[in-house]
Formats: C-alpha cells, structure tokens, sequence
C-alpha cells in the first residue's frame, strides 16, 4: 500500500497506560491532519473481540490497572452484532468476576481471557471458576486463557474494529479524538487529594 491509499486513521482510544495512549493519540491527530483523513477513535477493549473473530463465546480482556484492578469489559456475537454483556471500567477482579456470574447466571457460554492482566490475576480467576464448578449443575464450565500470540492488543483488530465502526458511520477529524482513560492519572489522584488535606485544614 501507498499513502495515497490510506482512506482513514484509526486509533486505540484506551482504556491502557496513560503515555501510551497520548502519543498514540498524538500519532493519529498528527497523521489525521497532515493528510486530511478523517478519523475513527476505537475502544481499546473492544478491540479484542476481533483477536480470534471466530470464537463463539464472552471475550474477556483484562488489562492490569494497578492498585488492585483491572480495566475490563465483556463482549459476544449474536447474529453477526457485536454486544456488550459487561460494560467497559475500572474493576477489582472480584466484582469483575460476579458481573460475569450476573450476565450468564448458568455459564453457558465459553469464556475466554485476553490482556496483560492474565499472570496477576489468573489464580483469582482459577478459583472462581472451580468455586462455578463446584456449584454447576453440569460442571461444563468453559474458561481459557488466550496464547501468548493473542494475549495482547494488535494493531490489526484495531483495524477491524475500526472497519466495522465505519460502516456505522462513527467517524470524526483529528480535532474531535480524546483519549478514554477510565480513571484518574496517578498524578492527578495525587493532587486531588493533596487538596483535599489542603481544605480539611
């Protein structure tokens, strides 16, 4: 491919590490409206549903948010519709766990882990799924842990996502891409409650 033949830039939007989100963003803007090409700002966990386009089941990615959280959302296929069963944000990997119980109550949708959250928290997620096991009526509790090949964000389902946002017509300029963090920035936690020590005294 050429230049002349790029039609759109897409971006990771986040959630994910702060610096890396604002120089892509910086990247994206800086192509944006140096070539004049729209843009398409894609959710970061949304993107790996299109890691493996072909696995039936919840795509779970859970990306290591520090201070004991991960920043996760779920999705699945349902007649060729990406759909959301838990909705993208900051959990503690417990209540990220009971809203997967929350959605599918008889687990009967496999289950399958993406992100670099997976070594931190996968003994929690183990005996989740043994304590699911041990109160199943079947036991056929389907959970896995995407190869270290899928584990991680790629450029190319970015794209896919990308393209299918396009034909919804979600499309912006350079101007209009914001970074989506989910939470605070360290610093900016910091400072928020270094003035409020400020005000209590």
């Amino acid at each position: 491919l050429e230049m002349d033949d790029v039609t759109h830039i897409a971006v990771s939007e986040g959630p994910g590490s702060f610096t890396g989100i604002r120089i892509g963003m910086a990247t994206a803007k800086a192509l944006a409206q140096a070539l004049s090409l729209p843009t398409i700002s894609v959710p970061t966990l949304e993107s790996f549903a299109f890691h493996l386009p072909e696995f039936d089941g919840l795509v779970c990615p859970i990306l290591d948010a520090r201070r004991e959280q991960v920043y996760s959302g779920v999705y699945y296929r349902s007649q060729g519709n990406l759909l959301v069963a838990v909705a993208d944000g900051a959990y503690e990997i417990e209540e990220l766990l009971q809203r997967i119980d929350q959605f599918d109550p008889d687990h009967q949708r496999a289950l399958l882990f993406f992100g670099d959250g997976i070594p931190v928290y996968k003994n929690a997620v183990d005996a989740w799924k043994i304590r699911t096991e041990n109160i199943s009526f079947n036991g056929d509790f389907s959970l896995s842990y995407a190869k270290e090949e899928d584990r991680y964000q790629k450029a190319k389902s970015v794209a896919r996502s990308a393209y299918r946002l396009l034909q919804e017509g979600k499309v912006g300029e350079f101007d209009q891409l914001k970074p989506v963090y989910l939470r605070k920035a360290e610093a900016e936690r910091r400072l928020i409650e270094k003035l409020q020590q400020v005000d209590q005294t």
